[in-house]
């Protein structure tokens, strides 16, 4: 029986998506199941031949009755959406200063990838020397100004004010790119009748820009948030999760469960309730937005 051009196109579409889903089952969907299949477990890294030990809800239960569960999963919260909400608002701006025209604006947008290109250990060695509460940039700066040096990694709330500076530093090209190329989609036709009307910058921006990338504002949104959630080298190598564990976060727990206690089921269970957390919050922020949108 002869497939119809139709049935031909769609068995073609099937065909050439395969490998893809291929790859996300073997290196995304698979290590996930096993995930949460661990985290039902005992396993350790130090006998890891061991026959498998089912352990139920105790690994959870030693989650939530662990006294720096939710202070870490409060300093990710706040890590997460301090610094992502500082790089829509700083990158929609500066997107929109790079969608004008003036001289060398193709060097400046080089210029502007280069946070995002550079690599995270390169960039936490950098900012560790920055901050150096002796040596430091930025602190010779403060002393030329006549302003009080700051330990900017020694304190809690300065070492938290540092690595969300640091996160915004090194994320932040990614959301002017994106967004970037957002406004280059807008219709120009509709500022032009804009102007004809008399509208200000002010109202072009609110009722052409915005609900043109509002949909790329939403994904950035959930995106980086995702991102940050579970950004682990760049807080690991700047602070560390200190001083104390005043910067100390869920994706450290996973490393320090992991290969500190050996505990490969504890390290699971927090991998596992990220997971879950992440998957809840795109959900729901999604949902939110779609019904917005509808009204």
């Amino acid at each position: 029986m002869r497939l119809r051009q139709k049935d031909r196109q769609s068995l073609l579409g099937y065909v050439l998506i395969l490998p893809t889903f291929i790859f996300l089952g073997i290196f995304m969907l698979r290590p996930l199941i096993e995930t949460v299949l661990y985290s039902f477990q005992k396993r350790s890294l130090l006998n890891p031949d061991a026959p498998t030990q089912y352990v139920g809800l105790s690994n959870w239960r030693k989650l939530f009755g662990n006294s720096s569960f939710f202070p870490d999963l409060r300093n990710t919260i706040v890590l997460s959406v301090a610094s992502t909400v500082t790089q829509i608002l700083l990158g929609l701006a500066i997107a929109l200063m790079l969608n004008r025209r003036f001289p060398l604006r193709s060097w400046v947008r080089a210029i502007a990838i280069l946070p995002w290109a550079m690599p995270t250990i390169a960039a936490a060695f950098v900012f560790r020397w920055i901050f150096d509460a002796s040596f430091g940039t930025a602190n010779t700066i403060l002393n030329q100004l006549g302003i009080e040096p700051i330990a900017w990694l020694g304190t809690p709330t300065s070492a938290m004010f540092s690595l969300i500076l640091v996160h915004v530093w090194k994320g932040l090209p990614f959301v002017i790119l994106v967004f970037l190329a957002a406004l280059q989609g807008v219709p120009i036709e509709q500022y032009e009748a804009a102007r004809v009307d008399g509208a200000s910058k002010w109202i072009e921006f609110r009722f052409i820009t915005l609900p043109s990338i509002r949909f790329v504002v939403t994904i950035i949104f959930v995106l980086r948030i995702i991102w940050t959630f579970n950004w682990f080298d760049l807080t690991f190598m700047l602070t560390g999760g200190g001083p104390g564990t005043s910067t100390m976060t869920l994706p450290l727990d996973v490393y320090t469960q992991a290969f500190r206690n050996y505990d490969v089921g504890m390290a699971s269970t927090f991998a596992a309730f990220m997971s879950l957390v992440l998957l809840i919050f795109a959900i729901w922020f999604l949902r939110l937005n779609r019904k917005a949108q509808g009204e």
